[in-house]
């Protein structure tokens, strides 16, 4: 091997949330220290309240998408109305931006451990970490849901959208 060459190999393995494997997890306990490990990354990328609450509806949203198959597996600590997350986004919304949770799942985490599992299998860690996150800010989540729901609320009533703001 060249002198060049010990500066542009590539490392061996892969990087997921920021974080250097050596390759996929071998066995349950590898996998628990991946989710533990990019749950933590994901707290990181969610510094305000905002988008503590537009990661929680999109990803719930997205979650559902995952299936029947993917739902049943994880134990999710609460579940949502309809109203709060379907279809909803943060770039389409009053925040006009992409949520950083969202993207980080979404760029860091899913391309590179799809390159190694399946995608259902991807998609079920991604579900184990949306759960984690979830159970950990279980409380603050509840509070930013009422408080967003009554914003809804308030904002509906001023437009006179009443069958909404009944929902």
């Amino acid at each position: 091997m060249g002198f060049r060459d010990m500066f542009t190999r590539k490392q061996p393995g892969f990087v997921v949330g920021g974080v250097q494997y050596d390759g996929p997890p071998k066995n349950d306990a590898e996998i628990t220290k991946l989710i533990v490990a990019v749950a933590t990354a994901l707290t990181r990328k969610l510094p305000t309240e905002q988008d503590i609450y537009w990661f929680v509806i999109e990803q719930y949203d997205k979650f559902l998408e995952y299936g029947e198959e993917i739902t049943s597996r994880v134990d999710f600590p609460f579940s949502m109305h309809e109203i709060e997350y379907e279809g909803r986004r943060s770039e389409s919304s009053y925040v006009g931006k992409p949520n950083p949770g969202i993207t980080f799942l979404d760029k860091e985490f899913m391309p590179p451990i799809t390159e190694h599992i399946s995608l259902k299998q991807a998609q079920h860690w991604r579900a184990l970490i949306f759960c984690m996150f979830c159970q950990r800010f279980q409380a603050q989540i509840a509070q930013l849901r009422l408080k967003y729901a009554v914003h809804y609320h308030n904002n509906c009533i001023k437009t006179n959208s009443y069958r909404f703001a009944d929902k």
